[in-house]
């Protein structure tokens, strides 16, 4: 019979040993090596994970991969910043520092273009430094790039990352086309595989289309998400089978064609964004159709489209998820009178679970004679509604039908300038789904009125309590005590929930005055502007709308 036992570490003190720790110990202090987001901040998690790597070696062989796992490299934070003096020393080719550059696997770099001329760095000596120094990133996993300038060295630097399998280009420059290099190496003969892509709002790209499409069309890329027009028609002509699982792209006329094509012949695809119209037009684009057979698709789960392609799309296809809120309408509140959504059905989206639409929409649609039953349903709330008292857009949407679809789970995702006034204000909240949207959608046991925090109704005692989605978020926006953001904001705590984010020494008087929202830091025309805003029995004529 073979029997094992469980052996402790042995401890030292230079060469004199010392009494081990029983097991139960060391289990006990293991649970603190996995980062817990409902219970602690991301700052708290690493500072402890510091203490942790002094204790012994068997710690900091635990820690080390943890604590440098994922970083930034900001331009914006002050160089003495946490992590900065490590990375300069690496840049230096201190020995030490490299190594731990290889435990790296999430990085995100960010804010180094000059605030007078976005093509060039803000700091040009240090343009060397990364050049040299990303190479060491050996197994970096994802790489995020945000408002860097970038050229063709940089991202053949970056394609020379042997494990780099998601990369992310957004609000980038690259260098105008006078700076080409005579000669360029072919893309097509490096080791890259990535299985993520992601591209947006990136300037003077055009000239570096043929490269970036060339290391992305690959048999390995799952996901690919541009706004870039002109990249995603290269990918698309290349002919390459492409096994992806999720497209965003935008959607123009003139791609038609081509893009039906490209879906038919893409049958992995659970998951398709298919954006259209222009933000600079306050009328939205006309309406767009694509011709794919009805067996094209057929693992499609997740679809965000406009609804005049919901007769093509919807029918015979597994989807779980819609979405047809686009870019135009969290702008404006556009008509859609006419529009034919009777792919909605029952009988035609039948394993439909979740269905997310504009405000307008839903106004001027009776969807419970449509679909009268979903587990989900999400109206999204248009920036032109901010001007409006809070109470007064929701009662509209109470009253706008006489009925509504049977729901489970209700969310009002509002535009951001909206979300401002309600989003910290947890008793408004709280009387709002009270008084308005638990009547009129009886159904409900989970309301949500921004993405942070949900509303869940308790069977025993029919009460709606909070629960925090995002806890850490919301403990460093009310933990900082910035006045610019206490200026914007009203706060008004509910049964302690976000008190109870706080140690009992972090609550400070100021702090717990602010929480339960006795002290308000606004100018006079702010406070009542806010003030109309929040008057909760304030006549509101629904007609507005």
């Amino acid at each position: 019979m073979v029997t094992s036992t469980w052996t402790a570490p042995l401890r030292r003190n230079g060469v004199r040993l010392l009494t081990p720790l029983p097991p139960d110990i060391y289990f006990l202090i293991l649970d603190h090596f996995f980062y817990d987001p409902d219970f602690q901040s991301l700052a708290d998690y690493k500072k402890l994970l510091i203490k942790l790597s002094l204790v012994c070696r068997f710690f900091h062989t635990l820690v080390v991969p943890k604590l440098f796992k994922e970083f930034a490299l900001d331009g914006d934070d002050e160089f003495e910043a946490f992590g900065f003096e490590w990375v300069e020393r690496a840049w230096e080719g201190d020995v030490r520092a490299c190594d731990l550059l290889t435990h790296a696997k999430d990085l995100a770099v960010s804010n180094w273009r000059d605030d007078d001329n976005d093509e060039k760095w803000k700091y040009p000596s240090w343009r060397e430094h990364f050049m040299k120094t990303f190479p060491r990133f050996s197994s970096l996993v994802q790489l995020h790039v945000l408002r860097t300038p970038l050229e063709h060295e940089f991202m053949e630097v970056i394609y020379k990352l042997p494990n780099l399998q998601i990369l992310s280009i957004k609000e980038c420059s690259f260098p105008p086309v006078t700076t080409l290099p005579q000669s360029r190496p072919d893309f097509r003969d490096r080791p890259l595989r990535l299985h993520e892509f992601q591209l947006a709002h990136v300037e003077n790209f055009s000239h570096y289309i043929d490269d970036v499409a060339n290391f992305v069309t690959t048999s390995a890329l799952q996901v690919l998400k541009t706004s870039d027009r002109a990249l995603i028609r290269k990918i698309m002509e290349s002919g390459t089978n492409i096994p992806l699982q999720c497209l965003e792209v935008p959607i123009e006329i003139e791609d038609v064609a081509l893009l039906s094509e490209f879906l038919t012949r893409c049958p992995t695809i659970t998951d398709l964004w298919l954006e259209g119209g222009d933000l600079d037009n306050e009328q939205p684009s006309p309406p767009i159709y694509i011709d794919i057979p009805s067996s094209a698709l057929p693992n499609l789960k997740v679809l965000h489209c406009p609804a005049t392609l919901l007769g093509q799309l919807l029918p015979k296809r597994p989807i779980v998820t819609l979405n047809m809120v686009g870019n135009h309408d969290w702008m404006f509140a556009n008509s859609y009178d006419g529009v034919d959504i009777s792919a909605l059905s029952e009988n035609k989206a039948p394993q439909l679970e979740e269905l997310v639409i504009p405000f307008a929409m839903y106004s001027e649609i009776q969807f419970h004679k449509i679909i009268p039953k979903i587990d989900t349903l999400v109206v999204c709330l248009p920036l032109v509604l901010s001007a409006l008292p809070c109470r007064g857009i929701l009662k509209a949407l109470c009253i706008v039908h006489e009925q509504h679809p049977v729901v489970r789970h209700l969310k009002l995702h509002p535009f951001s300038g909206i979300n401002l006034i309600w989003a910290f204000n947890l008793s408004f909240q709280h009387q709002l789904i009270i008084e308005l949207l638990s009547i009129s959608f009886p159904s409900a046991t989970h309301i949500s009125l921004n993405e942070g925090i949900e509303w869940r109704l308790v069977p025993e005692t029919k009460e709606w309590k909070p629960v925090l989605l995002a806890p850490e978020i919301y403990r460093s926006l009310l933990g900082a005590g910035e006045e610019t953001f206490w200026g914007m904001v009203n706060v008004k705590d509910f049964e302690m929930l976000f008190a109870n984010l706080f140690e009992e020494e972090e609550l400070t008087p100021e702090l717990r005055d602010r929480l339960a929202g006795k002290t308000m830091i606004k100018t006079d025309a702010e406070a009542a502007t806010n003030s109309q805003l929040l008057d909760l029995d304030e006549e509101f004529d629904e007609d507005s709308l």
